[in-house]
């Protein structure tokens, strides 16, 4: 599947908003599919790195052990792959906001999107910044808590 992977990551997912907001309307569902398109790639590309980066020995070594594909999956291979999921969840929080914004700016009526919208048609640069300055505390509040949940999931790793 990675190449499939590849080339829908290389589509430009904000021109598709238009064609999202057709398909679903003007409500949320419209904007969960734009985000979620946007966030879905970084995190599966990422744990696909994830996966290929666990150690082909330890694999061996738990398989010798009597270990099922689950169990070695669940065991080895997962915890392997976790921080790299948390990278690509760290990646996927700037590009969904963006598709939040984007999908606000195609099809809503409120939000901040549209918020950033008519404050810059208005020229109103307080308001404008206010928006922008909203969503970046939105982006370090996320960041700050995967980072978080990375380091209470992921205690081995300190």
């Amino acid at each position: 599947m990675q190449p499939w992977i590849s080339g829908l990551y290389a589509t430009p997912t904000i021109a598709l908003a238009p064609l999202f907001i057709l398909w679903m309307g003007v409500g949320i569902w419209s904007k969960v599919v734009m985000v979620a398109t946007l966030v879905i790639f970084p995190v599966i590309i990422n744990t696909e790195a994830g996966l290929r980066t666990t150690s082909v020995n330890l694999i061996e070594m738990v398989r010798c052990f009597g270990a099922n594909p689950a169990q070695v999956f669940m065991k080895v291979s997962l915890p392997s792959a976790l921080p790299f999921i948390f990278a690509g969840l760290k990646l996927g929080i700037g590009r969904g906001l963006i598709g939040v914004v984007v999908a606000e700016l195609f099809g809503s009526r409120a939000g901040i999107g549209q918020l950033i919208s008519q404050a810059a048609d208005a020229f109103n640069m307080p308001q404008l910044f206010a928006g922008v300055v909203l969503l970046a505390i939105a982006g370090v509040g996320m960041t700050s808590a995967f980072s978080w949940l990375e380091g209470r999931l992921l205690h081995w790793r300190k």
